[in-house]
């Protein structure tokens, strides 16, 4: 079996929808296991804030940024 560092590796190395379909599937297996809510492991505050973000995406309320608006308004350009 692969270790983490060379499944990242493999996943970093995918398209960018394929990707974006490995992160949606991994987030869908962390929020339907019920036993990830209870593990002390994982950050509960992050996690909590996620699924508050994730919701107001979903009902309009927040919009997302794309790459080059992101890096304008952080100054991450260089």
């Amino acid at each position: 079996m692969a270790n983490i560092l060379q499944i990242e590796k493999d996943i970093l190395a995918l398209s960018r929808t394929e990707r974006e379909h490995v992160a949606l599937a991994a987030w869908e297996s962390l929020t339907n296991d019920i036993d990830a809510a209870s593990d002390p492991s994982i950050d509960q505050e992050g996690y909590e804030l996620a699924e508050s973000r994730d919701a107001a995406l979903e009902q309009g309320e927040m919009h997302t940024l794309d790459q080059s608006e992101f890096r304008r308004r952080t100054g991450g350009d260089g």
